[in-house]
């Protein structure tokens, strides 16, 4: 069998960045259509080596402004294409504070394999959330309608097919959508809630957090529940004692004993519940594959009604390890992966073999328990 993780991997140096489509969003569709992102500085000849210049970045900024005044205002002469032409007085320099510290931010700091959200102009409307698909490349020009032959630089970037609106994100994200600066960087728990909407299941070189979806639970019986959260348990215990080498000491414990008893919370962060249509159990571990292994080991066995687990050797990948970059000392052990779910199925009892397939299938039957994990015969 042949298991896909279908988990996207994000690095821990992976930024979160809010960009604006320009004034009253203007080039949304642009950015949407084309699957590009750009500022609004119409034949900005912009370099890294022009950023370290605050001087002249801010004179080329300067031009930059004249044309897109020529092209939004009409009626006054082409400006000149010499940036050395235009003269920023010192009390006026402040105001390209906020501009030239886009120029920055989109030039150097926003990396290949970073997340873009594109804010829409109705809190109703679907957001861009992409993953910015290069590094900046000062050659890499393009045109829209607004500047005619006037270009643009531009980056690319991968759409993540989700439905995304300002709605669903919490306050303090909402305000940072709402932000006038052009580039916004979000960081910390702002930073992981952008993660936890785009990504859904995602994991670090650290961490892992995967989400295991209940929506056919009723909201009215919580014991309908009670099969998913004891294999939650057991599962976790069984990983707990692989790490501190006590596996022969309980694998042979009845399912609800290792649940009840042998549980211990050293690797979790939280498991949280939500169970508004469709619902989910939200497992967030401090290990990069606990998660994997849990929502791999309480679905499997109810994949076959009435057969056996297979307890051959499994094949495991990831289809969406490359979608965001793979650090340097790769991503998470899957090999390691692959022996700990080999060992566990080969080492449970018949007798709890049949408890585990047995509750499996009763989660199935209540909740219909799934994940974002694909298996292939």
């Amino acid at each position: 069998m042949r298991i896909d993780l279908n988990t996207y991997f994000a690095k821990s140096d992976l930024n979160v960045w809010v960009m604006h489509p320009g004034r009253g969003k203007r080039f949304f569709k642009d950015f949407l259509d084309r699957g590009i992102f750009f500022l609004d500085l119409p034949r900005a000849d912009l370099t890294e080596e022009l950023i370290g210049n605050r001087e002249t970045l801010i004179k080329e900024i300067a031009k930059s402004e004249a044309i897109q005044k020529y092209h939004n205002v009409g009626g006054i002469d082409y400006p000149s294409l010499a940036r050395d032409s235009f003269i920023v007085l010192d009390e006026d320099k402040r105001k390209y504070n906020s501009i030239v510290s886009a120029v920055k931010r989109f030039v150097t700091e926003i990396k290949k394999g970073d997340l873009i959200i594109v804010p829409q102009t109705s809190q109703y409307k679907d957001m861009i959330i992409g993953i910015v698909e290069d590094n900046f490349d000062e050659a890499k020009r393009t045109y829209v309608k607004r500047y005619d032959k006037d270009y643009v630089l531009a980056r690319k970037y991968k759409k993540i097919n989700k439905s995304i609106t300002k709605r669903h994100f919490s306050a303090n994200v909402a305000e940072k959508l709402g932000n006038q600066n052009t580039i916004v960087k979000l960081q910390g728990y702002e930073r992981e809630e952008v993660l936890t909407l785009a990504l859904g299941s995602y994991m670090t070189e650290a961490s892992s957090k995967i989400d295991l979806y209940c929506p056919k639970y009723s909201g009215k019986n919580s014991l309908e529940l009670h099969s998913t959260q004891v294999l939650i348990n057991y599962f976790i215990a069984i990983y707990d004692a692989h790490q501190r080498g006590e596996f022969e000491l309980i694998i042979n414990k009845s399912v609800f004993d290792v649940a009840r008893n042998y549980y211990e919370a050293d690797f979790i962060e939280s498991i949280e519940h939500e169970f508004h249509s469709p619902g989910f159990f939200r497992l967030k571990t401090k290990s990069a594959i606990l998660a994997s292994f849990v929502a791999i080991m309480i679905t499997l066995p109810a994949l076959s009604v009435g057969a056996s687990v297979n307890r051959d050797s499994v094949d495991i990948y990831n289809s969406k390890m490359d979608e965001l970059g793979v650090p340097e000392n790769g991503a998470i052990d899957v090999e390691e992966l692959q022996k700990l779910i080999e060992s566990t199925v080969s080492s449970i009892s018949n007798e709890n073999m049949d408890e585990v397939k047995r509750l499996a299938q009763e989660s199935k039957d209540n909740v219909n328990l799934k994940t974002d994990i694909k298996f292939e015969n």
